[in-house]
């Protein structure tokens, strides 16, 4: 009976997936399909960002900001279980990597499992969830907040009580969970995943603005927040979904600044490339040399 609930559960979450992700798709054929010249419109956002001297150190900015992301995500890693720096990067990395060639929940786990063979799978697994679900709550207050109450900025007080959330969900999980992290330990993580957080969505913020998106910035750090709510509370099927997943949302929530649509699905996609695209194959790299090592 338990097994026959666990099949139906798997099989809902499933058919969830397929609708959401033919939405998507869907979605964004509706936008782009009639848009002509799309080559042509490709070459030029290249060329305009080429030709000014400031898109280039803007861009050479964005493009620090990968390695500090990640940088600071294997910080996490490394708080929560207690490896080296040094292994922490080579572990986010490698889960990043497999992600691209698996389903990416299921592929980040499994990674981290197989460098950390010492511990059990249940402890793995609940200080992974500790580690994803932080970060989930961070875009899902800031996000939904910008949803709520449908405007482009927050007074100060609300992001206090958003910080003061985090907090005390974060303390309650890490009780719940079982796990033994000192209490600086707990701060420094919670610090560190705000940071995170404030890091990859200025690098969409200012790719967006890299772009010559009309909007200004009060506008578009709402608007990247929204699209990343939607992007980790929606499942969808596999890494093309998810980058589809991202420009859809993207369309959705400038479509009424009168935007053109072409530059907003350049930035989107230029995000993904440069923060997860290209860490992600040298993790694969990583991963790959560090399996074959264990081999011999």
């Amino acid at each position: 009976m338990q097994s026959k609930n666990i099949l139906l559960k798997s099989g809902g979450l499933l058919m969830i997936k397929i609708v959401v992700t033919l939405g998507v798709v869907g979605y964004l054929w509706h936008h782009l399909h009639q848009e002509e010249q799309v080559f042509k419109q490709t070459l030029e956002w290249l060329q305009n960002i080429g030709e000014d001297t400031a898109s280039w150190g803007l861009l050479f900015f964005i493009i620090l900001l990968v390695p500090i992301n990640w940088a600071l995500e294997a910080k996490r890693w490394q708080l929560i279980q207690g490896d080296s720096f040094f292994d922490s990067f080579q572990t986010v990395l490698s889960a990043l990597g497999t992600g691209l060639i698996a389903p990416q929940y299921v592929a980040e786990l499994w990674t981290r499992m197989q460098f950390r063979g010492d511990l059990s799978r249940t402890e793995l697994t609940k200080r992974w969830a500790f580690n994803s679900i932080l970060l989930a709550m961070i875009v899902v207050f800031v996000g939904g907040s910008f949803l709520f109450f449908k405007r482009t900025t927050l007074p100060i007080s609300y992001y206090f009580i958003i910080l003061f959330l985090l907090i005390a969900l974060s303390f309650w999980m890490i009780k719940k969970l079982k796990l033994v992290v000192s209490s600086f330990k707990q701060w420094a993580i919670l610090g560190l995943t705000l940071l995170r957080y404030i890091v990859f969505s200025s690098q969409f913020v200012l790719m967006l603005y890299l772009s010559d998106v009309p909007v200004n910035v009060s506008e578009l750090i709402a608007c990247v927040s929204m699209i990343y709510l939607f992007k980790t509370i929606l499942p969808v099927l596999g890494i093309i979904a998810e980058i589809g997943l991202r420009e859809a949302t993207a369309l959705y929530f400038f479509q009424d600044y009168g935007v053109a649509e072409w530059p907003i699905v350049m930035a989107s996609f230029s995000i993904w490339f440069v923060n997860i695209l290209v860490p992600g194959l040298l993790g694969l790299v990583i991963w790959c040399r560090t399996k074959s090592l264990k081999v011999c």
